[in-house]
């Protein structure tokens, strides 16, 4: 029970994702354009959302850094720890890792929609929560 209130914490901070549909200031005047830096940051709030889910599932904070940032294992790993997403939500997930890559080194190729990359983080962050809430409270 010691990481229990990090994991509340955490989780109050990981949920805002809605702030993700503002225009980030390190944007502002950039050459990449609002939509892509959008994207650059949703490729961080869904393994936030992981994180926590699996800090509450009892994961080692050391094994979840372990993942180096691939957010389709760390949903693989909630998924084997009782998380369950649509499968196309599961699909998105894996490919969010080459995504945030694919936005942050080559500015001119395609990206998923952002009504796509909405409505993972949405499921995410609705689920993560329900999970959470039911777990610590």
């Amino acid at each position: 029970m010691h990481h229990t209130l990090g994991v509340k914490q955490a989780f109050t901070i990981f949920s805002s994702w809605h702030r993700i549909t503002e225009p980030p200031r390190f944007c502002l005047g950039s050459a990449l354009g609002a939509h892509r830096c959008r994207i650059l940051r949703a490729g961080f709030w869904p393994e936030l959302h992981l994180n926590a889910f699996l800090l509450a599932k009892g994961h080692e904070p050391k094994k979840i850094r372990g993942l180096q940032h691939d957010i389709g294992e760390g949903s693989q790993w909630a998924k084997d720890a009782g998380l369950i997403l649509r499968k196309r939500t599961e699909a998105h997930l894996a490919t969010l890792k080459r995504e945030y890559l694919v936005t942050r080194y080559d500015p001119a190729a395609p990206l998923s929609p952002e009504n796509q990359v909405m409505a993972t983080l949405e499921e995410l962050s609705q689920k993560v929560r329900k999970a959470i809430d039911g777990s610590l409270y």
